[in-house]
């Protein structure tokens, strides 16, 4: 059995014009599936109720954390130790439970320390961190580096800060997708194209695709759907305009809770760019960053209950070129990137990215991502209700 962390089961947990492909937001909905510790499989989309021992075989630290956050855990530790793979931990299946190897034994210990860190000094409070230490190595430095000696120089006064305000940054936002009443006209869209996926992750270890072909089909004001048509792995996952649900390619279906239904249903708003004041209670330029030798203006967007969204907008064009979201875990907040390159005017004058790339790993990390390529933009084409209701299982 197949085991893909970065297929499009997984990248629908945000769909919208901004489309944050979210490459992993729906990971810990996609148990591994070949090592259920008893019983029948439960359905995909394992709820919180339901804990890891009672659902994976040798559960030690981690004994009453929800079973369908091990996974998100399990990539925040790759992440944090420069993204090792599965099995630099874990046996190869049918033997993945077992407990062969030392670095197992020392996961566990440092999984240990760092509950016990937070629990005794700061209150519970997920503060320190595997990344806190590792910073993307498996070997932790203890020993400062010594800097190089340089000439004192005196220190330059800082330069006060000219930044537009939020509300500046997505007016100019909107009028680059081609203004509010071009926006509007549109009432339903239909996108078609190609995905690419990579992955490391997996008790299968590697495996990549490309050309996948994926639909996505939205709906005024806030449905969305989005189909992955690889034969092998049909997948799909969705928001009715009040639930968010995935089935994987068993026809397994589940639900997406917390922050992810949240996120869920801020991207299948079709007006996103025009609604983000309301869905956002907060939104504060922090200052520009460089991506791709662009200067882009730093938004940090804060939605009710759920950890900050970071936008960057490139400063002269005003299109947003990257999305930043997390998804909290035990272990740290899991970070996904996406990035939008290629706009291109729709049949109704709005721009939309050809382009959409997302990655929870640095790319030189050897982490999971996924591209989409857009290859058609059909609107107002009649979409029946029924397309986005969540199906039953198989």
């Amino acid at each position: 059995m197949r085991i893909r962390f970065a297929s499009l089961q997984t990248v629908g947990g945000a769909i919208g014009l901004t489309l944050a492909l979210g490459a992993l937001a729906a990971a810990q909905q996609t148990p591994v599936i070949p090592f259920p510790a008893s019983g029948p499989m439960t359905a995909l989309g394992t709820p919180d109720s339901v804990k890891a021992e009672d659902y994976y075989k040798n559960i030690q630290v981690l004994k009453g954390v929800p079973a369908n956050q091990i996974v998100p855990m399990m990539e925040y530790m790759r992440a944090a130790l420069g993204g090792i793979r599965c099995q630099y931990c874990h046996n190869p299946p049918p033997a993945f439970e077992k407990d062969d190897k030392p670095q197992k034994a020392m996961g566990r210990k440092m999984l240990q320390m760092v509950m016990d860190i937070n629990k005794n000094t700061f209150g519970g409070a997920t503060t320190v961190t595997c990344f806190t230490c590792h910073r993307g190595s498996t070997d932790p430095v203890g020993t400062p580096a010594i800097p190089e000696m340089t000439e004192a120089k005196p220190a330059e006064a800082p330069k006060a800060a000219n930044l537009p305000s939020a509300d500046d940054v997505i007016a100019k936002y909107v009028a680059a997708l081609g203004g509010e009443a071009a926006i509007r006209k549109v009432n339903s869209r239909v996108v078609t194209g190609t995905l690419d996926y990579g992955e490391v992750g997996g008790a299968g270890g590697v495996e990549e695709a490309k050309g996948t072909p994926f639909e996505l089909d939205q709906k005024a004001p806030n449905m969305s759907v989005l189909f992955n048509r690889d034969p092998k792995d049909m997948t799909a996952s969705g928001y009715d305009g009040t639930a968010a649900w995935i089935q994987n390619p068993g026809g397994k279906v589940g639900d997406l809770t917390g922050p992810r239904l949240g996120r869920a249903k801020r991207n299948a708003d079709l007006y996103e760019p025009l609604d983000l004041k309301k869905e956002y209670f907060r939104l504060t330029v922090r200052g520009t960053e460089k991506i791709d030798g662009k200067d882009t203006y730093h938004v940090t967007a804060l939605p009710a209950g759920e950890l900050p969204v970071e936008l960057f907008f490139d400063t002269q064009s005003g299109l947003l070129v990257r999305k930043i979201f997390f998804d909290p875990n035990p272990v740290g907040d899991d970070p996904t990137n996406v990035d939008y390159s290629d706009y291109r005017a729709t049949p109704n004058g709005v721009k939309f990215p050809y382009t959409i790339k997302s990655y929870s790993l640095p790319p030189d990390s050897r982490g999971a991502d996924a591209t989409m390529h857009v290859t058609g933009v059909q609107e107002n084409v009649p979409i029946d209700n029924g397309k986005f209701a969540k199906p039953a299982a198989k």
